[in-house]
């Protein structure tokens, strides 16, 4: 690939894995503090006119010190942007979409937050991911 520039992202690795993994491992963890601190990512996030776009679980990384961070920010839109498909199927995770985003494909900083929401309501909840099976059967 001599003469070519092939595009990455780096990022750190998070030994303790997303929020959810996290908070089944340590059940006595703050599952407030890590939703707080990932719901201040998302506004400094909207603060700079970023939309999210895929904002889950899965996304929201515990790091050695036990603080949340936001990861994957923008990177499923910035790859519908680079592709040269209109109709690239980008997998995400349908179930912390919005109504508005599943049947439309508008992504806005409100669509965010309602992920955000889902979110937190799958943290919260004693059963991480018994939410995930539930609406997956409401769904189909």
């Amino acid at each position: 690939m001599a003469g070519h520039t092939v595009p990455a992202i780096a990022t750190p690795y998070y030994c303790n894995g997303n929020i959810n993994s996290y908070v089944r491992l340590y059940p006595g963890a703050d599952r407030f503090e890590l939703v707080r601190q990932a719901a201040t990512a998302l506004v400094h996030i909207h603060s700079k006119n970023i939309v999210h776009g895929d904002m889950c679980p899965e996304n929201i990384c515990v790091a050695d010190d036990g603080t949340a961070r936001v990861t994957d920010i923008a990177v499923d839109t910035l790859v519908r942007q680079t592709s040269q498909r209109n109709n690239l199927c980008v997998p995400s995770n349908w179930m912390y979409k919005s109504p508005e985003e599943l049947e439309w494909g508008y992504r806005t900083t409100l669509t965010d937050v309602y992920s955000l929401a889902v979110t937190i309501y799958s943290v919260c909840n004693l059963f991480p991911d018994a939410f995930s099976w539930t609406i997956s059967w409401l769904v189909i």
